[in-house]
């Protein structure tokens, strides 16, 4: 909410930066927008991509079945998307989404698919906002390439809920706190719970 209610763009991405520094106590570097329509043209580009469906669904014109299969990019979106038929929807949208994007980085970072990077670059390059330089851009590549077996994502500790009517995500700050300092905190000095803006 805090990229839409800021005008999206540049301005919705700089309040956004904002809005995660308060919540885990340092501002990121950078940031990388991409369009998630931009998902299927790099999914063809590379020849499709080998995910496990975690159940069967239909979503717009698509019927997924559950299990390992060979997807498109119009079937690697729908899948992206889903969440209404997961126990816990969003998060559990964001581990599938996070399984997709290690399959994608496991299955195309080979010999043969070396042909077709550049041109997936280039797509993204052109379809994307970021605050991020060339020179940036291929040093993360470069480090993921060499230490994808080290790659780890988390889930901010926190519990969903309803408050009225809305639909919540709310964090346990000093949960928070703890998991940046054992993972995440780039600084030699610990963060503490309490200088985070956690509402709670």
């Amino acid at each position: 909410s805090a990229y839409g209610r800021n005008g999206c763009g540049e301005e919705g991405m700089e309040w956004t930066l904002n809005y995660v520094q308060r919540i885990i106590g340092y501002r990121p570097d950078g940031y990388i927008l991409v369009d998630m329509e931009l998902v299927p043209r790099i999914v063809d580009l590379m020849g499709g991509l080998d995910v496990e469906v975690p159940m069967s669904f239909d979503l717009a014109d698509q019927h997924l079945e559950a299990g390992m299969q060979h997807l498109d990019g119009a079937q690697i979106l729908q899948l992206l998307r889903f969440r209404k038929g997961y126990t816990m929807q969003d998060l559990d949208r964001i581990k599938v989404q996070r399984s997709v994007i290690k399959a994608a980085m496991e299955q195309w970072v080979s010999t043969a698919h070396i042909p077709d990077l550049g041109d997936a670059l280039d797509l993204v390059e052109n379809n994307s906002l970021t605050n991020l330089n060339a020179r940036n851009l291929l040093w993360m590549g470069k480090t993921i390439l060499l230490n994808m077996d080290d790659l780890q994502s988390d889930t901010l500790p926190g519990y969903a809920t309803y408050i009225g009517d809305v639909s919540y995500y709310v964090l346990n700050r000093q949960d928070v706190a703890d998991l940046i300092n054992e993972r995440y905190n780039p600084y030699r000095e610990e963060i503490l719970a309490e200088n985070l803006k956690i509402a709670g």
